[in-house]
């Protein structure tokens, strides 16, 4: 049973689908009576795959174990969670939806008797003709690299093939960041290849995938010799018993933007084949590729250094680099510094709403239930770990279960439902400003109540409390977009400054909507807004407001100015 057909292998695999094997949930798809084979390498076959009765061909299957060449049991299992768990909350890593193993005991006629799932203590495989087969569900995307029929590779989509460094460095911002996310977690990919990229077309994103050989570590550090030739870095290759750390990870990622920018062709190579001897010598340094700037070739050279310690430290490093190229200097350093932004933001937003509450008064209960504050600080702690890039997961599931306990507790309402739902299931910054806004709200009501502030008529200093909520969102805006993975319109929102123009245009709306306010001419913004705005505008200062949020504005950007001239 060593050696099969394809068509052997297929014909197994419906005998199992026709069964409801291995997933009762997913099927592999069909055209007329055949499989669709998306892609093969090694010991596995990828095949395409759709949800039982819906017929929605959005998913792959991933087949191992066909002559007796699948994964150590144990070692599938945590590979495949690994990938699991950072593909939940990470899009640049291919998702898995669910894994499998199978014992299918076969005739001799290849002709399936039985097949049942593998229990987890399971090491051994039965006595008998046994196929132990191992599947994987995963989001089906196109690999970047595929062969004509004459078995040429080639690359995808066509801006890569064409070398446009533009797409190389979105292909290196992509899956940088599921590098650096996999590191924070102390997990080496180990296996970083053109062959493991895959594509989105309609997103227009790239994912890492196949964490078949990924290890978690301790410490960051991995002994055990595993790599693709000409992808691995040298500390990997010829030694056996030292430790290497992701420092090996930031060569072989290197190396893989390398033989793109030089044409499909390994270093010192004149085809996709590495030139073993030279590569691997002791002090090489790669040469410069067809295609790049000078910069990219910089970059790409420091990545694939013979000596861990000159490279790179860190991916994190690696995408400071890329930045420069990628990004112009103002984005570069709205990026690198967006976390103190964020801070800002949220500094700015809790002050304006505590003296909101001051300059018109509050007609807010003032909650007392344990569990409705409980709930509000998980969502602070929710946002300080989703701003720190920690894993939300375990108390974003607290969360949950105690609004299910609060929402039993004290009553059910379609209001509380709303505000628990939004709590629960939010992305962790707004998630973030809601429960600092309530617990804001509640803090400053509770001292009005009790006496330790008092509450005057402050309706003149209004435009205080707007302008500094209006900069606020100013400032969540900017954090947003920086985080947002549309490079083309980061660079062009703040290349070219229109980000401080939209928002130098909105205070001066503010200005002119209060000078005409001020001089009784209402009737036109009477049409355009409605008397009860216009009544609420009139209560405020528009005026004041407007230069003032331009003041702050032009503040923030001489700051920012200041600061990249000494940090960038």
């Amino acid at each position: 049973m060593n050696k099969w057909k394809l068509t052997e292998i297929e014909d197994i695999l419906k005998q199992l689908d026709k069964q409801g094997l291995p997933f009762k949930k997913y099927a592999f798809s069909l055209k007329g009576e055949e499989l669709q084979l998306l892609g093969k390498g090694g010991f596995a076959y990828v095949y395409e795959a759709e949800k039982r009765g819906t017929h929605r061909r959005n998913f792959a299957i991933k087949v191992i174990g066909f002559g007796n060449k699948h994964v150590e049991p144990a070692f599938f299992r945590s590979t495949v969670e690994l990938q699991k768990e950072l593909g939940q909350f990470q899009d640049d890593v291919v998702k898995v939806f669910a894994y499998a193993e199978l014992f299918v005991w076969i005739n001799d006629d290849n002709q399936v008797e039985k097949a049942e799932l593998v229990k987890e203590a399971q090491t051994n495989t039965p006595k008998g003709r046994v196929l132990r087969l191992q599947f994987i569900v995963m989001e089906k995307l196109v690999p970047i690299i595929a062969t004509d029929k004459s078995g040429k590779p080639y690359l995808i989509p066509d801006k890569l093939a064409n070398f446009e460094e533009e797409e190389l460095l979105k292909l290196a911002f992509d899956i940088g960041n599921a590098l650096a996310r996999a590191h924070e977690k102390k997990i080496l990919h180990r296996d970083i290849k053109l062959e493991n990229i895959f594509y989105s077309p309609d997103k227009k994103h790239y994912k890492l995938g196949d964490f078949g050989i990924a290890k978690v570590t301790d410490d960051g550090m991995a002994s055990t010799m595993t790599f693709t030739k000409g992808y691995g870095a040298p500390e990997v290759i010829t030694t056996l018993n030292d430790k290497y750390d992701n420092t090996a990870d930031v060569y072989s990622f290197g190396m893989t933007l390398y033989i793109i920018a030089n044409g499909l062709r390994f270093p010192d190579s004149e085809n996709y084949y590495v030139n073993q001897s030279a590569q691997y010598q002791e002090g090489y340094r790669i040469p410069r590729p067809k295609y790049g700037t000078d910069e990219l070739y910089r970059i790409l050279e420091k990545m694939c250094r013979f000596d861990p310690d000159e490279r790179q430290q860190s991916v994190k490093e690696v995408q400071n680099d890329l930045n420069s190229l990628l990004f112009n200097k103002t984005v570069q350093y709205k990026k690198r510094h967006n976390t103190a932004t964020g801070v800002m933001g949220v500094i700015f937003w809790l002050t304006g709403i505590a003296l909101w509450c001051l300059t018109f008064g509050v007609s807010w209960k003032v909650h007392h239930e344990w569990s409705f504050y409980a709930l509000l600080f998980l969502g602070i702690g929710n946002a300080v770990l989703g701003i720190l890039k920690k894993n939300t997961t375990n108390i974003g599931i607290v969360t949950m279960f105690f609004s299910i306990y609060y929402l039993v507790a004290t009553g059910f309402t379609w209001p509380k439902l709303v505000f628990l739902f939004f709590l629960t299931f939010s992305p962790y910054n707004l998630v973030g400003v809601l429960s600092g806004t309530v617990l804001m709200i509640d803090f400053v009501e509770l001292l009005l109540r009790n006496g330790v502030l008092v509450m005057y008529d402050m309706r003149e200093y209004s435009w205080i409390p707007i302008t500094l909520i209006s900069f606020a969102a100013v400032l969540f805006e900017q954090y947003l977009m920086i985080d947002d993975k549309n490079i083309k319109l980061k660079k062009f929102i703040f290349g070219k400054n229109i980000f401080w123009i939209l928002f130098c245009a909105l205070y001066v709306v503010f200005i002119l909507e209060g000078w005409m306010l001020k001089t009784g001419m209402t009737s036109t913004l009477h049409r355009i807004l409605g008397a009860n705005i216009i009544y609420m505008l009139s209560r405020i200062d528009l005026m004041k407001a407007g230069f003032s949020g331009l003041v702050l504005l032009a503040i923030w950007e001489v700051r920012e100015k200041l600061l990249m001239k000494r940090n960038v």
